[in-house]
């Protein structure tokens, strides 16, 4: 089970919100960080409050990602 997962929001199939929906639901212990290209203020907000404990945009520096990540 990993301490940290790094979700694209935009997948086919179940999608990074429903996938953290399917964590949040199951009470796994595992910390989500939604990868997105873009977001509104109402996503970001919506996501939080669902239990993502990060959102990184995809034009970051990856050095930034493995901030992100460990901060998480």
């Amino acid at each position: 089970r990993p301490h940290v997962a790094i979700i694209d929001i935009k997948m086919p199939g179940l999608d990074g919100l429903g996938v953290l929906a399917e964590v949040m639901r199951s009470g796994l212990d595992t910390r989500l960080v939604l990868l997105t290209a873009f977001v509104t203020d109402d996503q970001a907000l919506a996501a939080v409050e669902q239990g993502a404990h990060g959102i990184f945009l995809k034009d970051q520096e990856g050095d930034e990602l493995i901030a992100c990540t460990r901060a998480v």
